[in-house]
């Protein structure tokens, strides 16, 4: 089975002409979709059995920024099952209206859960995002919801995705805060792979026996190679394919250009990714 793995996008169908600071940076950026595009027309789709996207699919996005990312996805991968996790710059509730056709009376901090099966697999998507709290993390709520799901289905292979990462080692991001409860409870259980973004790297590694890896970014990225206080942004879009066989679980990051492309330079205080 191989899955096509996206993550942070950032879309929004209109960015403020903004040409400082945080909002300078998405405004500089290429549109999302033609990197979109790109990714579809350089893989073989009918080899992919299914696409995750673990998190910030827009820019603070509207219903019909949602709508539009989402017909696009279709117009693109067709009937491919496809799974998201949202990120702190996703809005949750013009996700549902927009992306799930649900009206939605739910707060902008309301999780989002879901499952989906694909082949003889079952994907999970937690919502471990907050649009207050940056760095994300795991709520009593959602790891009992996670629990009544994994006892239910615990004959399965388990995928989960989610969007912020668990370990602070990325590109110094910070990890999600707390996270015991929830690496207690999936250790517990045959999960084959914990797949993530928010760091906007790429990043493979193992959280006990449990591989983990993070997708690079299909819109920007920011490194400071200084203590300077000042981080360099640039766009070098990617994705990465997650091939599980009779063997083990194969990850391969790919990127769309052959080089980063330099969008500007701000200062750490005024960046929340």
């Amino acid at each position: 089975m191989r899955i096509l793995h996206i993550s942070d996008i950032h879309y929004r169908e209109y960015y403020e002409p903004v040409n400082e600071g945080y909002l300078g940076v998405v405004y500089g950026m290429t549109s999302p979709l033609v990197h979109l595009e790109k990714c579809f027309s350089s893989i073989s789709l009918s080899n992919i059995d299914g696409v995750v996207v673990t998190g910030d699919l827009t820019e603070k996005g509207s219903k019909r920024d949602y709508q539009l990312l989402k017909s696009f996805f279709i117009k693109h991968i067709g009937n491919l099952p496809i799974l998201v996790a949202l990120g702190n710059h996703d809005d949750k509730r013009a996700f549902r209206e927009g992306w799930c056709n649900q009206y939605s009376i739910l707060g902008k901090d309301v999780p989002y859960n879901k499952t989906v099966e694909i082949e003889d697999k079952l994907f999970i998507s937690i919502d471990n995002a907050n649009t207050l709290y940056s760095n994300g993390g795991f709520t009593t709520e959602q790891i009992e919801w996670l629990e009544g799901i994994l006892k239910e289905k615990y004959r399965k292979e388990i995928i989960l995705i989610f969007h912020h990462n668990l370990i602070s080692v990325q590109k110094g991001i910070p990890a999600a805060d707390p996270i015991e409860d929830f690496i207690e409870l999936v250790s517990k259980y045959h999960i084959q792979a914990l797949l993530c973004g928010h760091t906007h790297y790429h990043y493979q590694g193992l959280i006990g026996n449990i591989l983990y890896s993070t997708a690079p970014s299909m819109s920007f990225r920011g490194h400071n190679e200084a203590e300077d206080g000042i981080v360099k942004f640039e766009e070098f879009p990617g994705f990465q394919i997650c091939e599980f066989s009779s063997q083990g679980i194969k990850i391969t990051p790919f990127y769309l250009e052959k080089e980063p492309r330099f969008i500007q330079s701000i200062i750490i205080g005024e960046i929340n990714i």
